[in-house]
């Protein structure tokens, strides 16, 4: 049709693109964050990360690793998504468009 109906059904297929596109992103990213952190953490200490299991950790040790460990996931998480709508948008946009 020429009536400008299938520019709705466009936009609605591009949404649901990008939220696919960034959820996945910022999952992937969260994981590979929180192995990092992990293998730092060991690097850094001797010691594997803390987990909810582990009686024989203290405290302050828990609120660190705790501390780091959200932040920075959280951190990285935003960054993928950011990255991966920024792709996904520039892949949509016409060639002459393209710098």
């Amino acid at each position: 049709m020429s009536d400008g109906s299938a520019a709705p059904d466009d936009d609605a297929g591009s949404d649901r693109t990008i939220k696919i596109v960034t959820t996945l992103a910022a999952l992937a990213a969260g994981f590979a964050a929180q192995r990092a952190l992990q293998a730092g953490w060991r690097l850094a200490t001797g010691k594997p990360a803390p987990g909810a299991d582990d009686d024989n950790v203290s405290l302050g040790e828990i609120l660190v690793f705790t501390a780091l460990s959200a932040g920075t996931v959280a951190m990285i998480r935003v960054w993928a998504s950011r990255g991966a709508r920024k792709a996904v948008l520039r892949s949509r946009r016409p060639a002459e468009a393209v710098d």
